[in-house]
């Protein structure tokens, strides 16, 4: 597995967990720094989870609000 696939699959759960809850601001910077990785894997797993409409970019420090829990 990728960096880019634990970073997605590392946002996503925290989404289906209700960590990452409706509204929660999501920094790629603290994230990449939780998983010790570069900014590169995180902006693709972002990419992913906005083109899956889990994600939405708000604001110009591009900060991303969880839309909703997966089902």
């Amino acid at each position: 597995m990728n960096n880019q696939e634990k970073a997605y699959l590392f946002i996503k759960d925290q989404i289906n967990t209700g960590h990452f809850k409706p509204g929660h601001l999501l920094s790629e910077n603290q994230t990449r720094i939780k998983l010790n990785m570069s900014r590169t894997p995180i902006r693709e797993a972002i990419k992913q989870l906005e083109n899956e409409s889990l994600l939405v970019r708000q604001g110009q420090k591009k900060s991303l609000a969880i839309l909703h829990w997966l089902n």
